[in-house]
């Protein structure tokens, strides 16, 4: 079972913020706040520490809480001068109607640019509250929210769980301490991805006895998607339960009017699962952060495609949206604005790849290091020394470190279920060879295809034999231990993943193979063949080191197979069929590479044995 820490609630906090800000303080904050509670809190305390009351610029970024709530703020703080405005994307959301409902209560408002859209000019001044302003269709419910907050009498025909927390916010406020909860918006993230991929998730200190209206999520995520909510002391239990396969083929209608925040988590999970869903009450949803459902249909496209990185329109509900679902995207920097923890949470691995210096172009150092990778240069004292620097540079419970060609697909969210399941030590992961089908080419592949089905059966045994071409992820703690005991053998240039293996069985440590295809590794070269004697005599070399009896006899019979089809060759015969069975390889070449093989690897191994304190 996971743990989710979610967030405090943004929605409960900010209210809370504008209440306290009108008896002129601060409320103090909890750690771990989301951007928009730090982006409203930066800019009550420029207004309340401006004393002398200065002209002054805020600037809310994209944070539409923000702008609507300080609007109405500002223009009830009389003597305040203020221009309020945003980015590129804020200034293109509406804010007519509050404007001119704060107008009829004796506001002193001006549009800087566009009418309707932010900058605005406010010249704070008392305003006439006796008054009751009417808001009718409005593309925000914070519109009602923020009159509601300074005292305003609102007649109006938009009904809103948001609304009514607002309403309830002040009220409990007179009386007493307002709770802050978790946030149900962020809990969508973990009801599509247990609705996606199973297993058993507790959402922490979450409640569903909430003020927030998000908590629908529980219901609509059962109906629909077939995942139940259980309460528990400690917070909300989720789990995925069956889904009738005949109710597949219904197409659900689901009203996003009163939760649209809900709606791109909703739309990605009936996406992946197939199901037909019509939402409605999605009008909001064009003035968010994004359009976002100009950003889900783009998504969508690219996903039909099969372009493999999402956009996320620098909208933090998009982003967590498609991360749910297994997706790279573009920018993941924006999910701090509702749910700084998440990439922590599910970031239980760093990556580290050493590399052999000057032995990397700049464009692929550059292209590594945006996909922070933790890019190790030996500076000449060798990859293992590197790799052990690399490490200790990491902080996550878990690193997966390999080499700089390989390419890696890797989605952050599974890591966790897969660690909840098998609790491993040390995971092997196949590593599969791309390329094209020259013979040295067809040579190399086939060495990966043994190399991976040796230890597909091997760890399968509870024995194993080989490591994935240095394709690991290792508990960062089991691995500084192994290296700082001097296992890993520096002197000896290569071979860190097969000593890691070896120290590894001498523990004890759990070894598992990962065989989930969403994890993937393949690694795309141009051999030659001065670089292939080279790699294959340092295997050689490191040979005579190895004390694990299993990889020995493996070794050894290798290696007689390899003799015996030299000096008898009917053997052959016998070891192309051997490789047919235990390969399943048969193309064109596989005679040839037959042929080939015993003396390239007889060859490799004399030189290994002869230069193997040279390399």
């Amino acid at each position: 079972m996971l743990r989710a820490e979610l967030p405090i609630s943004k929605s409960i906090v900010n209210r809370l913020q504008i209440l306290h800000a009108l008896r002129g303080e601060l409320m103090p904050l909890p750690e771990d706040c989301c951007d928009d509670i730090l982006t409203l809190h930066r800019c009550l305390e420029a207004v309340i520490h401006n004393t002398e009351q200065q002209p002054m610029t805020l600037d809310i970024g994209n944070s539409g809480t923000a702008m609507r709530f300080l609007t109405a703020f500002l223009a009830g703080l009389p003597t305040t001068d203020v221009t309020l405005t945003g980015c590129e994307r804020m200034q293109e959301r509406p804010i007519g109607e509050l404007v001119v409902a704060l107008r009829q209560l004796g506001a002193d408002i001006d549009y800087v640019r566009q009418q309707g859209y932010p900058p605005l000019h406010i010249k704070g001044r008392r305003l006439d509250m006796s008054k009751t302003v009417s808001l009718r269709q409005v593309p925000s419910t914070q519109f009602v929210s923020a009159l509601l907050l300074i005292g305003a009498q609102v007649e109006t025909d938009t009904t809103s769980p948001y609304i009514n927390m607002t309403r309830e916010v002040v009220d409990m406020a007179k009386h007493s301490a307002v709770p802050i909860e978790r946030d149900w918006s962020a809990a969508a993230f973990w009801y599509e991805y247990v609705a996606l991929w199973g297993g058993e998730v507790l959402l922490q200190d979450l409640r569903l006895d909430s003020l927030q209206g998000d908590k629908r999520l529980a219901d609509i995520y059962l109906e629909h998607f077939g995942v139940s909510t259980e309460q528990q002391e400690e917070g909300i239990l989720i789990k995925k339960d069956a889904v009738k396969t005949e109710e597949k083929e219904k197409t659900r209608v689901i009203d996003c009017k009163d939760f649209p925040d809900l709606a791109p988590y909703i739309s990605v999970t009936a996406h992946e699962l197939r199901i037909p869903i019509k939402l409605v009450g999605t009008e909001s949803l064009r003035v968010k952060e994004s359009d976002r459902i100009a950003a889900l249909e783009d998504n969508f496209q690219r996903i039909e495609h099969g372009q493999p990185v999402m956009l996320s329109f620098n909208d933090h509900r998009i982003a967590m949206s498609f991360i749910a679902a297994g997706y790279a995207v573009d920018n993941t920097q924006c999910i701090s604005k509702s749910y700084p923890q998440l990439l922590r949470q599910i970031s239980h691995l760093s990556f580290v790849v050493p590399y052999r210096h000057g032995s990397l172009p700049q464009t692929t150092i550059e292209s590594l290091a945006a996909d922070n990778i933790v890019l190790i240069d030996d500076g000449g004292k060798g990859k293992k020394t590197a790799l052990q620097e690399g490490v200790k540079q990491t902080a996550t419970p878990y690193v997966w470190f390999s080499d700089a060609d390989v390419k890696r697909q890797y989605f952050p969210h599974l890591l966790p279920q897969i660690i909840d399941e098998c609790q491993a030590d040390l995971y092997l992961l196949p590593l599969t060879m791309q390329g094209g089908d020259t013979l040295l080419e067809r040579l190399e592949k086939t060495e990966y295809e043994a190399i991976q089905t040796l230890t597909l059966r091997s760890a399968a045994q509870g024995r194993p034999v080989m490591c994935s071409g240095a394709n690991l992820i290792v508990r960062r703690d089991c691995w500084l231990e192994i290296a700082d005991s001097g296992e890993l053998k520096n002197d000896i240039p290569s071979g860190d993943d097969m000593f890691l293996l070896e120290a590894a069985k001498r523990r004890h440590l759990t070894i598992a193979t990962l065989t989930d295809p969403r994890l993937t590794a393949t690694v795309n070269t141009e051999p030659k063949l001065s670089r292939l004697l080279r790699q294959r005599m340092r295997w050689a070399g490191k040979a005579p080191h190895y004390t694990d009896p299993d990889i020995i006899r493996c070794a050894t019979a290798v290696a007689v197979i390899n003799i015996l089809c030299i000096l008898c060759p009917p053997m052959y015969i016998v070891k192309y069929f051997i490789e047919r069975q235990f390969i399943k390889r048969d193309s064109w070449t596989a005679v040839l590479l037959s042929l080939v093989y015993p003396y390239y690897m007889l060859a490799c191994f004399i030189g290994g044995l002869i230069r193997k304190n040279k390399w």
